[in-house]
Protein backbone atom coordinates (compact mmCIF):
# COMPACT_ATOMS: atom_id res chain seq x y z
CA UNK A 1 0.00 0.00 0.00
CA UNK A 2 3.05 2.32 0.55
CA UNK A 3 3.20 2.38 -3.28
CA UNK A 4 0.21 2.94 -4.62
CA UNK A 5 0.24 6.03 -1.45
CA UNK A 6 3.55 7.21 -3.34
CA UNK A 7 1.62 7.17 -6.47
CA UNK A 8 -0.83 8.84 -5.75
CA UNK A 9 1.24 11.55 -4.18
CA UNK A 10 3.67 11.95 -6.91
CA UNK A 11 1.35 11.82 -9.68
CA UNK A 12 -1.69 14.10 -8.28
CA UNK A 13 -1.63 17.13 -10.63
CA UNK A 14 -1.93 19.69 -8.07
CA UNK A 15 0.47 21.29 -5.16
CA UNK A 16 0.01 18.98 -2.12
CA UNK A 17 1.62 20.41 1.07
CA UNK A 18 2.08 18.87 4.65
CA UNK A 19 3.00 21.53 7.38
CA UNK A 20 2.49 20.78 11.56
CA UNK A 21 1.37 22.96 13.60
CA UNK A 22 3.50 24.99 13.43
CA UNK A 23 3.44 25.74 9.98
CA UNK A 24 6.81 24.35 8.99
CA UNK A 25 6.86 22.37 5.83
CA UNK A 26 6.88 18.61 6.55
CA UNK A 27 6.69 16.97 3.21
CA UNK A 28 6.03 18.38 -0.25
CA UNK A 29 5.01 16.48 -3.82
CA UNK A 30 6.93 17.03 -7.15
CA UNK A 31 3.86 18.74 -8.14
CA UNK A 32 4.87 22.34 -5.90
CA UNK A 33 8.58 21.80 -6.30
CA UNK A 34 7.43 22.62 -9.86
CA UNK A 35 4.75 25.06 -9.40
CA UNK A 36 7.25 26.86 -6.77
CA UNK A 37 11.05 26.73 -8.04
CA UNK A 38 12.01 24.97 -5.24
CA UNK A 39 13.76 21.74 -4.73
CA UNK A 40 11.85 19.61 -2.07
CA UNK A 41 15.02 19.96 0.25
CA UNK A 42 14.80 23.78 0.14
CA UNK A 43 11.12 23.41 1.32
CA UNK A 44 11.35 20.89 3.98
CA UNK A 45 12.09 22.17 7.83
CA UNK A 46 11.03 25.81 5.94
CA UNK A 47 7.75 27.89 7.57
CA UNK A 48 4.86 27.92 4.84
CA UNK A 49 5.40 31.89 5.01
CA UNK A 50 8.17 30.81 1.98
CA UNK A 51 5.55 30.32 -0.71
CA UNK A 52 3.62 33.60 0.50
CA UNK A 53 4.70 36.87 -1.00
CA UNK A 54 6.55 39.18 1.00
CA UNK A 55 3.95 41.99 1.51
CA UNK A 56 0.82 39.14 2.33
CA UNK A 57 3.60 37.17 4.95
CA UNK A 58 2.57 39.03 8.52
CA UNK A 59 -1.08 38.94 7.71
CA UNK A 60 -0.26 34.82 6.91
CA UNK A 61 1.34 34.22 10.18
CA UNK A 62 -1.52 35.15 11.73
CA UNK A 63 -4.29 34.08 9.82
CA UNK A 64 -2.28 30.71 10.14
CA UNK A 65 -2.31 30.77 14.32
CA UNK A 66 -6.08 31.58 14.16
CA UNK A 67 -6.69 28.52 11.84
CA UNK A 68 -4.41 26.15 14.28
CA UNK A 69 -6.61 27.01 17.05
CA UNK A 70 -9.69 26.29 14.81
CA UNK A 71 -9.01 23.72 12.05
CA UNK A 72 -11.26 23.13 9.75
CA UNK A 73 -11.11 21.58 6.18
CA UNK A 74 -12.49 24.83 3.86
CA UNK A 75 -11.30 26.08 0.97
CA UNK A 76 -9.29 29.50 1.42
CA UNK A 77 -9.89 32.96 0.28
CA UNK A 78 -13.26 32.41 -0.80
CA UNK A 79 -14.43 35.76 -3.53
CA UNK A 80 -10.52 36.46 -3.01
CA UNK A 81 -7.82 36.45 -5.18
CA UNK A 82 -4.71 34.59 -3.62
CA UNK A 83 -1.24 34.63 -4.48
CA UNK A 84 2.15 32.07 -4.33
CA UNK A 85 5.82 32.99 -4.57
CA UNK A 86 8.26 31.28 -6.56
CA UNK A 87 11.92 31.04 -6.24
CA UNK A 88 12.62 33.83 -8.45
CA UNK A 89 10.12 36.11 -6.47
CA UNK A 90 7.51 35.98 -9.48
CA UNK A 91 3.59 35.56 -7.90
CA UNK A 92 1.31 33.84 -9.85
CA UNK A 93 -2.70 33.40 -8.51
CA UNK A 94 -3.42 29.84 -6.44
CA UNK A 95 -6.53 28.13 -5.28
CA UNK A 96 -5.84 26.49 -2.11
CA UNK A 97 -8.19 24.12 0.16
CA UNK A 98 -7.05 22.78 3.48
CA UNK A 99 -7.57 20.07 5.45
CA UNK A 100 -6.64 19.04 9.43
CA UNK A 101 -5.85 15.70 10.72
CA UNK A 102 -4.28 14.25 13.68
CA UNK A 103 -2.12 11.39 12.90
CA UNK A 104 -2.03 8.21 15.13
CA UNK A 105 0.02 10.08 17.77
CA UNK A 106 -1.97 12.66 18.07
CA UNK A 107 -0.17 15.45 16.10
CA UNK A 108 -2.11 17.58 14.18
CA UNK A 109 -1.03 18.08 10.92
CA UNK A 110 -2.72 20.36 7.89
CA UNK A 111 -2.38 19.71 4.30
CA UNK A 112 -2.91 22.41 1.21
CA UNK A 113 -3.73 21.64 -1.86
CA UNK A 114 -2.64 24.16 -3.67
CA UNK A 115 -4.01 24.80 -8.12
CA UNK A 116 -1.88 27.15 -10.68
CA UNK A 117 -5.61 29.54 -11.89
CA UNK A 118 -3.44 31.49 -13.99
CA UNK A 119 -5.25 30.87 -17.21
CA UNK A 120 -8.34 30.82 -15.68
CA UNK A 121 -7.73 34.25 -13.94
CA UNK A 122 -6.52 35.52 -17.47
CA UNK A 123 -9.45 34.25 -19.15
CA UNK A 124 -11.70 35.78 -16.39
CA UNK A 125 -9.30 38.96 -16.73
CA UNK A 126 -10.69 38.91 -20.86
CA UNK A 127 -14.07 38.66 -20.52
CA UNK A 128 -14.21 41.91 -18.23
CA UNK A 129 -11.73 43.32 -20.88
CA UNK A 130 -14.10 42.65 -23.50
CA UNK A 131 -16.86 43.72 -21.82
CA UNK A 132 -15.51 47.27 -20.96
CA UNK A 133 -14.19 47.71 -24.52
CA UNK A 134 -17.65 47.12 -25.34
CA UNK A 135 -19.66 49.42 -23.39
CA UNK A 136 -16.79 52.04 -24.05
CA UNK A 137 -17.43 51.93 -27.46
CA UNK A 138 -21.62 52.01 -27.20
CA UNK A 139 -21.42 55.02 -24.95
CA UNK A 140 -18.39 56.80 -27.03
CA UNK A 141 -20.35 56.32 -30.25
CA UNK A 142 -23.54 57.24 -28.74
CA UNK A 143 -22.67 60.69 -27.93
CA UNK A 144 -21.48 60.94 -30.93
CA UNK A 145 -25.14 61.14 -32.33
CA UNK A 146 -27.06 63.49 -33.82
CA UNK A 147 -30.24 63.87 -35.82
CA UNK A 148 -28.65 61.96 -39.28
CA UNK A 149 -30.18 58.84 -40.27
CA UNK A 150 -27.27 58.07 -42.59
CA UNK A 151 -25.31 58.35 -39.69
CA UNK A 152 -27.57 56.45 -37.99
CA UNK A 153 -27.33 53.56 -40.36
CA UNK A 154 -23.42 53.47 -40.20
CA UNK A 155 -24.17 53.11 -36.17
CA UNK A 156 -26.42 49.87 -36.82
CA UNK A 157 -24.08 48.25 -39.31
CA UNK A 158 -21.30 48.34 -36.42
CA UNK A 159 -23.48 46.56 -34.13
CA UNK A 160 -23.97 43.27 -36.34
CA UNK A 161 -25.62 41.62 -33.13
CA UNK A 162 -27.96 44.36 -32.60
CA UNK A 163 -30.33 46.97 -33.50
CA UNK A 164 -30.64 50.99 -33.17
CA UNK A 165 -33.45 52.75 -32.89
CA UNK A 166 -34.51 56.25 -32.15
CA UNK A 167 -37.43 57.37 -30.55
CA UNK A 168 -39.26 60.78 -29.57
CA UNK A 169 -39.91 61.68 -26.37
CA UNK A 170 -43.19 60.04 -26.51
CA UNK A 171 -40.87 56.86 -26.97
CA UNK A 172 -42.40 56.58 -30.09
CA UNK A 173 -40.03 54.49 -32.49
CA UNK A 174 -39.11 57.06 -35.36
CA UNK A 175 -35.98 54.70 -36.97
CA UNK A 176 -35.12 51.54 -36.78
CA UNK A 177 -32.11 49.47 -38.34
CA UNK A 178 -29.47 46.78 -37.65
CA UNK A 179 -28.64 43.48 -38.52
CA UNK A 180 -30.72 41.84 -35.61
CA UNK A 181 -33.44 42.80 -37.66
CA UNK A 182 -31.71 40.83 -40.87
CA UNK A 183 -31.49 37.87 -38.56
CA UNK A 184 -34.79 37.40 -37.28
CA UNK A 185 -36.26 38.20 -40.91
CA UNK A 186 -37.90 40.94 -39.44
CA UNK A 187 -39.13 44.61 -41.01
CA UNK A 188 -37.90 47.47 -38.85
CA UNK A 189 -40.56 49.46 -41.20
CA UNK A 190 -43.40 47.70 -39.97
CA UNK A 191 -42.42 49.06 -36.03
CA UNK A 192 -42.51 52.95 -37.15
CA UNK A 193 -44.63 54.93 -35.33
CA UNK A 194 -45.35 52.42 -32.49
CA UNK A 195 -44.42 52.34 -28.53
CA UNK A 196 -41.07 51.39 -28.13
CA UNK A 197 -41.86 50.24 -24.39
CA UNK A 198 -44.86 49.00 -25.83
CA UNK A 199 -43.72 46.04 -28.05
CA UNK A 200 -41.35 44.85 -25.70
CA UNK A 201 -43.92 44.32 -23.13
CA UNK A 202 -42.25 42.04 -21.62
CA UNK A 203 -40.08 44.34 -19.90
CA UNK A 204 -41.94 47.17 -19.90
CA UNK A 205 -41.24 48.03 -16.63
CA UNK A 206 -37.42 47.98 -16.44
CA UNK A 207 -37.88 50.11 -20.00
CA UNK A 208 -40.25 52.61 -18.72
CA UNK A 209 -37.69 53.08 -15.70
CA UNK A 210 -34.95 53.62 -17.63
CA UNK A 211 -36.47 56.22 -20.37
CA UNK A 212 -38.58 58.45 -17.64
CA UNK A 213 -34.52 58.43 -15.43
CA UNK A 214 -32.63 59.23 -18.34
CA UNK A 215 -35.07 62.23 -19.41
CA UNK A 216 -34.82 63.10 -15.77
CA UNK A 217 -30.81 62.80 -15.01
CA UNK A 218 -29.71 62.79 -18.85
CA UNK A 219 -27.48 59.62 -18.03
CA UNK A 220 -28.03 56.21 -16.85
CA UNK A 221 -26.51 52.79 -16.44
CA UNK A 222 -27.72 49.87 -19.30
CA UNK A 223 -30.64 47.64 -18.75
CA UNK A 224 -30.52 43.85 -19.53
CA UNK A 225 -33.70 42.40 -20.83
CA UNK A 226 -34.69 38.89 -22.31
CA UNK A 227 -37.17 38.53 -25.05
CA UNK A 228 -37.49 35.52 -27.44
CA UNK A 229 -35.28 33.57 -26.03
CA UNK A 230 -32.27 35.91 -26.37
CA UNK A 231 -30.81 38.16 -24.20
CA UNK A 232 -30.10 41.71 -24.63
CA UNK A 233 -28.07 44.76 -23.17
CA UNK A 234 -29.93 48.17 -23.71
CA UNK A 235 -27.86 51.51 -23.58
CA UNK A 236 -29.94 54.78 -23.89
CA UNK A 237 -28.48 57.71 -24.72
CA UNK A 238 -29.88 61.32 -25.29
CA UNK A 239 -30.06 63.47 -28.84
CA UNK A 240 -30.06 67.38 -28.92
CA UNK A 241 -30.61 68.99 -32.20
CA UNK A 242 -28.72 71.65 -33.38
CA UNK A 243 -30.20 74.33 -31.32
CA UNK A 244 -28.60 72.42 -28.17
CA UNK A 245 -32.57 71.38 -27.09
CA UNK A 246 -33.55 67.56 -26.04
CA UNK A 247 -35.25 66.23 -28.93
CA UNK A 248 -34.60 62.73 -29.57
CA UNK A 249 -33.54 59.43 -27.36
CA UNK A 250 -31.00 56.50 -29.31
CA UNK A 251 -31.27 53.13 -27.84
CA UNK A 252 -28.84 50.45 -29.03
CA UNK A 253 -30.19 46.59 -28.49
CA UNK A 254 -26.93 44.35 -28.55
CA UNK A 255 -27.40 41.02 -28.57
CA UNK A 256 -25.47 39.13 -25.88
CA UNK A 257 -26.53 35.69 -25.96
CA UNK A 258 -23.76 34.25 -26.84
CA UNK A 259 -21.51 35.77 -24.58
CA UNK A 260 -23.98 34.94 -21.79
CA UNK A 261 -23.13 31.30 -23.13
CA UNK A 262 -19.80 31.85 -23.13
CA UNK A 263 -19.79 32.92 -19.22
CA UNK A 264 -21.80 30.24 -18.25
CA UNK A 265 -19.71 27.58 -20.11
CA UNK A 266 -17.11 29.60 -18.61
CA UNK A 267 -18.60 29.56 -15.03
CA UNK A 268 -19.61 25.60 -15.42
CA UNK A 269 -16.05 25.39 -16.16
CA UNK A 270 -14.70 26.59 -13.04
CA UNK A 271 -17.19 25.06 -10.79
CA UNK A 272 -16.14 21.44 -12.51
CA UNK A 273 -12.78 22.45 -11.18
CA UNK A 274 -13.83 23.59 -8.02
CA UNK A 275 -15.58 20.05 -7.61
CA UNK A 276 -12.85 18.29 -9.25
CA UNK A 277 -10.63 19.75 -6.58
CA UNK A 278 -12.57 19.18 -3.67
CA UNK A 279 -12.71 15.23 -4.84
CA UNK A 280 -8.87 15.33 -4.67
CA UNK A 281 -9.01 17.28 -1.79
CA UNK A 282 -11.75 14.95 0.05
CA UNK A 283 -9.89 12.04 -1.08
CA UNK A 284 -6.66 12.90 1.03
CA UNK A 285 -8.67 13.08 4.07
CA UNK A 286 -10.36 9.71 3.01
CA UNK A 287 -7.22 7.58 2.66
CA UNK A 288 -6.38 9.14 6.17
CA UNK A 289 -9.18 7.74 8.09
CA UNK A 290 -11.45 5.10 6.16
CA UNK A 291 -8.62 2.61 5.56
CA UNK A 292 -7.40 2.77 9.35
CA UNK A 293 -9.65 0.24 10.09
CA UNK A 294 -7.87 -2.51 8.16
CA UNK A 295 -4.75 -1.09 8.48
CA UNK A 296 -4.73 -1.84 11.98
CA UNK A 297 -6.30 -5.09 11.50
CA UNK A 298 -3.22 -5.68 9.61
CA UNK A 299 -0.92 -4.91 12.41
CA UNK A 300 -2.31 -6.30 15.11
CA UNK A 301 -2.43 -9.25 13.56
CA UNK A 302 1.15 -9.32 12.62
CA UNK A 303 1.89 -8.80 16.01
CA UNK A 304 -0.10 -11.80 17.03
CA UNK A 305 2.01 -13.81 14.28
CA UNK A 306 5.02 -12.50 15.94
CA UNK A 307 3.97 -14.22 19.02
CA UNK A 308 2.32 -16.94 17.74
CA UNK A 309 5.80 -17.80 16.16
CA UNK A 310 7.64 -18.16 19.60
CA UNK A 311 4.77 -20.11 20.79
CA UNK A 312 4.68 -22.58 17.38
CA UNK A 313 0.79 -22.15 17.47
CA UNK A 314 0.78 -22.65 13.26
CA UNK A 315 -2.69 -22.57 12.94
CA UNK A 316 -3.48 -19.48 15.07
CA UNK A 317 -0.51 -18.27 12.40
CA UNK A 318 -2.28 -18.96 9.24
CA UNK A 319 -5.83 -17.87 10.81
CA UNK A 320 -4.12 -14.13 10.92
CA UNK A 321 -2.28 -14.48 7.94
CA UNK A 322 -5.30 -14.87 6.15
CA UNK A 323 -6.61 -11.90 7.86
CA UNK A 324 -3.77 -9.95 6.72
CA UNK A 325 -4.34 -10.79 3.44
CA UNK A 326 -8.51 -10.75 3.24
CA UNK A 327 -7.16 -6.76 4.61
CA UNK A 328 -5.17 -6.33 1.65
CA UNK A 329 -7.61 -7.23 -0.30
CA UNK A 330 -10.26 -4.61 1.09
CA UNK A 331 -8.34 -2.05 1.06
CA UNK A 332 -7.10 -2.50 -2.74
CA UNK A 333 -10.92 -3.06 -3.99
CA UNK A 334 -11.58 0.21 -2.02
CA UNK A 335 -8.60 2.53 -3.61
CA UNK A 336 -9.68 0.60 -6.95
CA UNK A 337 -13.67 1.29 -6.51
CA UNK A 338 -13.21 4.56 -5.26
CA UNK A 339 -10.41 6.57 -6.43
CA UNK A 340 -12.43 7.51 -9.22
CA UNK A 341 -16.01 7.13 -7.96
CA UNK A 342 -16.84 7.18 -11.95
CA UNK A 343 -16.00 3.90 -11.67
CA UNK A 344 -19.27 3.52 -9.76
CA UNK A 345 -21.17 5.69 -11.82
CA UNK A 346 -20.49 4.14 -14.97
CA UNK A 347 -21.43 0.61 -13.60
CA UNK A 348 -18.96 -0.74 -14.44
CA UNK A 349 -18.53 -2.80 -11.00
CA UNK A 350 -19.41 -6.19 -11.78
CA UNK A 351 -21.30 -8.54 -9.42
CA UNK A 352 -20.23 -11.92 -8.04
CA UNK A 353 -22.88 -13.33 -7.01
CA UNK A 354 -22.55 -16.77 -4.55
CA UNK A 355 -23.75 -18.13 -1.59
CA UNK A 356 -22.93 -16.57 1.72
CA UNK A 357 -22.80 -17.90 5.49
CA UNK A 358 -24.02 -15.42 6.62
CA UNK A 359 -22.60 -16.44 10.27
CA UNK A 360 -19.22 -16.30 9.24
CA UNK A 361 -19.72 -12.99 7.44
CA UNK A 362 -21.08 -11.16 10.34
CA UNK A 363 -18.17 -12.67 12.50
CA UNK A 364 -15.51 -12.11 9.64
CA UNK A 365 -17.24 -7.74 9.77
CA UNK A 366 -17.13 -7.74 13.76
CA UNK A 367 -12.91 -9.00 13.43
CA UNK A 368 -12.38 -6.11 11.16
CA UNK A 369 -14.41 -3.60 13.14
CA UNK A 370 -13.10 -4.72 16.54
CA UNK A 371 -10.00 -2.04 16.61
CA UNK A 372 -12.55 0.83 16.50
CA UNK A 373 -14.52 -0.18 19.27
CA UNK A 374 -14.07 2.06 22.12
CA UNK A 375 -13.42 0.40 26.25
CA UNK A 376 -17.59 -0.37 27.01
CA UNK A 377 -18.85 -0.47 23.79
CA UNK A 378 -20.76 -3.55 22.95
CA UNK A 379 -21.96 -5.48 19.56
CA UNK A 380 -24.85 -7.67 19.21
CA UNK A 381 -25.18 -10.21 16.97
CA UNK A 382 -28.95 -11.38 16.45
CA UNK A 383 -29.00 -14.08 13.05
CA UNK A 384 -31.97 -15.26 12.03
CA UNK A 385 -30.53 -16.72 8.67
CA UNK A 386 -27.93 -19.24 7.52
CA UNK A 387 -26.94 -19.06 3.82
CA UNK A 388 -27.79 -16.59 1.78
CA UNK A 389 -27.27 -15.59 -1.96
CA UNK A 390 -25.44 -11.94 -2.56
CA UNK A 391 -21.66 -10.32 -3.29
CA UNK A 392 -20.10 -10.95 -0.44
CA UNK A 393 -17.51 -7.88 -0.70
CA UNK A 394 -20.55 -6.01 -1.46
CA UNK A 395 -22.31 -6.70 1.55
CA UNK A 396 -19.24 -7.19 3.95
CA UNK A 397 -18.86 -3.47 2.75
CA UNK A 398 -22.03 -2.63 3.46
CA UNK A 399 -22.13 -3.48 6.90
CA UNK A 400 -18.82 -3.07 7.75
CA UNK A 401 -19.87 0.64 6.70
CA UNK A 402 -22.92 0.98 9.19
CA UNK A 403 -21.16 -1.11 11.96
CA UNK A 404 -18.38 1.43 11.94
CA UNK A 405 -20.90 4.41 12.01
CA UNK A 406 -22.34 2.98 14.63
CA UNK A 407 -19.30 2.77 17.17
CA UNK A 408 -18.16 5.99 15.73
CA UNK A 409 -21.04 8.17 16.15
CA UNK A 410 -22.14 6.23 19.35
CA UNK A 411 -20.75 6.74 23.05
CA UNK A 412 -18.05 4.97 25.56
CA UNK A 413 -21.03 2.72 26.54
CA UNK A 414 -22.99 2.51 23.28
CA UNK A 415 -24.38 -0.81 21.70
CA UNK A 416 -24.97 -1.70 18.33
CA UNK A 417 -26.99 -4.71 17.70
CA UNK A 418 -27.05 -6.34 13.91
CA UNK A 419 -30.18 -7.93 13.60
CA UNK A 420 -30.89 -10.64 10.24
CA UNK A 421 -34.32 -12.00 9.45
CA UNK A 422 -36.58 -13.35 6.09
CA UNK A 423 -39.27 -10.83 5.18
CA UNK A 424 -41.68 -12.32 2.41
CA UNK A 425 -39.30 -12.78 -0.86
CA UNK A 426 -35.96 -11.02 0.69
CA UNK A 427 -33.75 -10.59 3.46
CA UNK A 428 -33.46 -7.72 5.96
CA UNK A 429 -30.24 -6.82 7.95
CA UNK A 430 -30.82 -3.98 10.36
CA UNK A 431 -27.88 -1.84 12.48
CA UNK A 432 -29.08 -0.32 15.45
CA UNK A 433 -27.15 1.95 17.50
CA UNK A 434 -27.65 4.27 20.78
CA UNK A 435 -26.06 7.15 19.79
CA UNK A 436 -26.17 10.68 18.77
CA UNK A 437 -28.82 10.55 16.03
CA UNK A 438 -29.29 12.52 12.73
CA UNK A 439 -31.61 15.50 12.67
CA UNK A 440 -34.41 15.08 11.40
CA UNK A 441 -34.41 17.76 8.19
CA UNK A 442 -31.07 16.35 7.03
CA UNK A 443 -32.17 12.69 6.68
CA UNK A 444 -32.77 13.07 3.08
CA UNK A 445 -29.38 14.40 2.11
CA UNK A 446 -27.95 11.42 4.38
CA UNK A 447 -26.77 9.16 1.10
CA UNK A 448 -25.67 12.05 -0.69
CA UNK A 449 -21.93 11.74 -1.52
CA UNK A 450 -19.87 13.95 1.13
CA UNK A 451 -22.96 14.62 3.20
CA UNK A 452 -21.99 15.31 6.61
CA UNK A 453 -24.52 16.37 9.65
CA UNK A 454 -24.64 19.10 11.08
CA UNK A 455 -23.82 17.73 14.71
CA UNK A 456 -21.44 15.30 13.61
CA UNK A 457 -18.86 18.15 12.17
CA UNK A 458 -16.32 17.79 14.86
CA UNK A 459 -15.71 13.61 14.37
CA UNK A 460 -13.48 12.95 11.58
CA UNK A 461 -15.07 11.20 8.42
CA UNK A 462 -15.17 12.14 4.92
CA UNK A 463 -19.07 12.11 3.74
CA UNK A 464 -18.20 9.10 1.62
CA UNK A 465 -19.53 6.06 3.69
CA UNK A 466 -23.04 6.26 3.11
CA UNK A 467 -22.85 7.10 -0.45
CA UNK A 468 -20.84 4.42 -0.96
CA UNK A 469 -23.61 1.80 0.89
CA UNK A 470 -26.63 3.96 -0.63
CA UNK A 471 -24.53 2.51 -4.16
CA UNK A 472 -23.38 -1.23 -3.02
CA UNK A 473 -27.17 -1.66 -2.08
CA UNK A 474 -28.30 -0.14 -5.58
CA UNK A 475 -25.72 -2.49 -7.47
CA UNK A 476 -27.54 -5.66 -5.58
CA UNK A 477 -30.92 -4.76 -6.46
CA UNK A 478 -31.81 -3.62 -2.57
CA UNK A 479 -32.94 -0.56 -1.04
CA UNK A 480 -32.02 0.93 2.23
CA UNK A 481 -34.04 2.92 5.14
CA UNK A 482 -33.07 5.00 7.72
CA UNK A 483 -34.96 5.72 11.39
CA UNK A 484 -33.00 8.37 13.59
CA UNK A 485 -34.01 10.66 16.23
CA UNK A 486 -31.05 12.57 17.84
CA UNK A 487 -29.93 11.93 21.37
CA UNK A 488 -31.65 8.38 20.97
CA UNK A 489 -29.90 6.37 18.29
CA UNK A 490 -30.27 5.52 14.63
CA UNK A 491 -31.85 2.17 12.45
CA UNK A 492 -30.22 1.63 8.94
CA UNK A 493 -31.97 -1.60 7.59
CA UNK A 494 -31.15 -2.99 4.26
CA UNK A 495 -33.54 -5.25 2.09
CA UNK A 496 -32.30 -7.70 -0.30
CA UNK A 497 -33.94 -10.01 -2.74
CA UNK A 498 -33.12 -13.56 -2.06
CA UNK A 499 -31.76 -14.21 -5.81
CA UNK A 500 -29.67 -11.53 -6.94
CA UNK A 501 -30.71 -10.44 -10.17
Amino acid sequence: MDSVYKIVFNTIQEGLILTDHTGTIRLVNPRTEKLFGYGAEELIGQKIEILIPNEYRDMHVASRDGYQKRPVNRQMGSGMTLFGRRKDGSKFPVEVSLNSFLDDKGNRFVSALITDIQIRKKAQDEVLRINENLEQIVTERTKELYESKQLYESISKHFPTGAIYVLNLDFKIDYADGMEFVRLNHDPQKIIGEDYVEINSENRRRLLNMLNKLIEEGAVAPEFIFKDEEHYKVNASLLKDTSGKLSRILIVENNITQQKKTEESLEKNIEEQRRLNLLKSRFVSFASHEFRTPLTTMNSSADLIRRYLEMGENEKIHKHISRIQQSVVYMTSLLNDFLSLDKIDSGVVTLNKQSIDLSKLLEECLEETAGLKKAKQQIEIQNGLEQIESDPFLLKSILINLISNGLKYSGDQGLVTVSTLMVKDEFQICVNDNGMGIPHAELQNLFTRFFRASNAQEIKGTGLGLHIVSRHVDMLGGRITCESEEGVGTQFCIYLPLKQP
